[in-house]
């Protein structure tokens, strides 16, 4: 049975087991005869209600967000988009890309700043603006 963990008001987490629940946890178990668990590597989403700025389509049956605020939810790992309704129906299969790509963007920010480095305060040369007629 999938059990999802609500980790804050926003946050629901997929567990894999039931040795990683704690104390004081507020769970989900969604009962569907339609899902089927498999045996394959599990990489859960991790989902946090998101309210859109524009239209946006479910990544699991394709059908409109609808609503102003709070349409969704969306895997902070992958970027997919879901309703509340076909969450426990997601497989996952988490890829995590958006993740990688954050931390490859933070990481070559930071290799170039450290690169390319900075002048000794003593060499910089303050600008003045030109004085006004």
């Amino acid at each position: 049975l999938p059990i999802w963990r609500f980790v804050s008001n926003e946050t629901i987490e997929r567990l894999t087991d039931v040795e990683s629940l704690q104390s004081g946890d507020v769970i989900e178990i969604v009962l569907s005869a339609l899902i089927r668990e498999s045996s394959s590597n599990v990489v859960s989403h991790v989902l946090r209600v998101h309210s859109y700025k524009s239209p946006v389509f479910c990544d699991f049956c394709g059908e409109f967000l609808w609503g102003l605020i709070r349409q969704g939810l969306k895997c902070q790992g992958c970027g997919g988009n879901y309703h509340k309704r076909c969450a426990y129906k997601i497989p996952n299969n988490c890829s995590r890309q958006r993740e990688k790509m954050r931390r490859q963007s933070l990481a070559s920010t930071t290799s170039t700043l450290l690169s390319e480095g900075r002048p000794p305060l003593d060499e910089l040369v303050p600008v003045r603006p030109p004085a006004s007629a």
